[in-house]
């Protein structure tokens, strides 16, 4: 039997911080965090433009933002964390930002290229 906890889960061979959030937030509904490379890429954006996702420290910024950015439950942290992806993968993407069509637009930090 598959673990559904996040912890437990990284304890596994193979399995990393990604992996573990995803399968416990997808799979069972708990309240866990990921980030890949889109919810980084929309956390920096709209949060945090200073951060730099190639930096050690930084990457583990952005996953505590990411867990302080989850809403209080299981069920609603699973939409959260597939809208965050979608939002990096289709809207908030890494050649073109469509701000005219973010709904994150009103809290962005880069809205209409003020940062690179």
């Amino acid at each position: 039997m598959l673990p559904d906890d996040a912890a437990t889960l990284r304890s596994l061979p193979g399995i990393g911080p990604y992996t573990a959030g995803a399968v416990a937030s997808f799979a069972f509904e708990q309240r866990e965090a990921l980030v890949d490379t889109n919810v980084a890429r929309v956390v920096r954006r709209v949060i945090a433009p200073d951060l730099d996702a190639t930096r050690g420290a930084d990457r583990q910024t952005l996953w505590a933002v990411a867990r302080a950015l989850l809403p209080r439950t299981g069920r609603a942290t699973y939409l959260h964390n597939q809208a965050l992806m979608e939002l990096g993968a289709l809207v908030c993407t890494a050649r073109v930002r469509h701000c005219a069509r973010c709904p994150a637009r009103p809290v962005c930090a880069t809205f209409e290229g003020d940062r690179p």
